[in-house]
């Protein structure tokens, strides 16, 4: 199935995609590519920065997807000459695509910040009309990369982008709002993050010892510090479980823990470090429930997967998580209430029972999953003129 007339396809532009260099940015995006992919033909523009010589790359994913990487030599010299070194890089690409494949039916950009601004340019040149999907955290006030924070000249050119696409898809209700507060939107459409129903299914829970599974790559955002002070406290009041942490911790996090963590209470981490994904998924199906307790998240990938699976969460109540974990499938506490985490891991524990770990994968696999979000993003492209 596809809504574009024979031989069209649509090209994308994310402002990230994971690449050789860095195999993790912007792999929620992949993952819609890999989705839309079913329904549509799609042509994928990549620049990344690179240690080594200038290289371009073509990879065939699937019968309706390549992706197209650029890889630009990092060059000391400032953000001006960066951005014309891929703006050159942009139109080379662009116009060897033109000439194999011809001009597409629409632009799609991911991420306005920086890829929006050749969408604009591609919108005047050929009369392209471009979707944007927003998944940045920067359109919150109170973050400390800010868009409130830019420089004027890039203000307004965020905000043309902005007013200038047909359609804004955000990925959830809460970032839409933030756009809205910055820029006039001409349409928007909530697009969710998707997931990977292949590796995040629900099995059965194995017996064993009560496990919280906590994914992400501990970075000021995540709040790892408090995360680990509120397990700490659920334990000295009594609780009986242990806690599983899947990322590239850093050294610094290390010493505070051994620092600030007492060591009968280290003894229930359990350090996997940076894993491939599908040994992620399978940890995440093993254990018994997931947490976050992010500062800030415009939705959170890491919490559809684990519903996916039929893991209850326990997560703060910010951004986008109010709007897809209820009393249903999870416990929501305040920001940075550690007091109020460690009495949601004693309530995640003792009232277990009360949740479906079946319906849970349910719902959240009849909302996520490659095929249902896919089908979204191609059936918006028909409203696109």
């Amino acid at each position: 199935m596809s809504p574009l007339p024979n031989n069209k396809y649509v090209l994308w532009l994310p402002s990230w995609y994971p690449n050789r260099e860095d195999a993790f940015t912007g792999d929620f995006i992949e993952r819609h590519a890999l989705a839309a992919s079913l329904y549509t033909p799609i042509e994928v523009l990549v620049l990344a920065g690179t240690q080594e010589k200038e290289a371009i790359e073509l990879v065939q994913v699937n019968e309706n997807l390549r992706v197209h990487y650029c890889y630009i030599p990092h060059r000391p010299g400032g953000v001006l000459p960066l951005f014309v070194k891929k703006w050159m890089a942009y139109r080379k690409l662009i116009a060897q695509l033109f000439r194999e494949r011809g001009v597409p039916a629409l632009v799609h950009v991911h991420v306005a910040t920086w890829a929006g601004a050749y969408a604009l340019w591609l919108k005047q040149k050929h009369r392209l009309p471009f979707l944007l999907t927003e998944h940045w955290s920067g359109f919150m006030k109170t973050v400390p990369h800010t868009v409130y924070r830019f420089p004027g000249l890039l203000k307004a050119l965020l905000r043309r982008i902005i007013t200038r696409s047909s359609m804004v898809q955000p990925v959830s209700a809460f970032l839409g709002r933030e756009i809205e507060a910055f820029a006039r939107v001409p349409n928007m459409q909530i697009v969710r993050n998707v997931v990977d129903t292949k590796l995040f299914y629900y099995e059965p829970q194995l017996e064993g010892s009560f496990t919280f599974v906590h994914v992400s790559g501990f970075g000021h955002p995540k709040n790892p510090q408090g995360l680990l002070r509120g397990f700490s406290g659920f334990l000295e009041n009594g609780g009986d479980a242990w806690l599983e942490l899947i990322g590239p911790a850093k050294q610094e996090l290390l010493d505070w823990v051994q620092a600030y963590i007492p060591e009968a209470h280290r003894a229930r981490i359990r350090w996997m470090g940076e894993l491939p994904y599908p040994e992620v998924a399978a940890r995440v199906r093993q254990a018994h429930a997931s947490v976050l307790f992010s500062h800030y998240e415009t939705l959170s990938c890491v919490i559809l997967e684990a519903l996916c699976c039929g893991k209850p969460v326990l997560a703060t109540r910010v951004g986008g998580i109010p709007e897809i974990v209820d009393a249903e499938n999870g416990i929501l506490v305040e920001d940075d209430d550690v007091a109020g985490l460690a009495a949601g891991f004693k309530e995640m524990q003792e009232q277990y029972h009360r949740f479906n770990p079946a319906m849970i994968s349910v719902n959240a696999t009849g909302a996520y999953a490659y095929e249902v979000i896919g089908r979204q993003i191609s059936s918006l492209y028909d409203e696109i003129e």
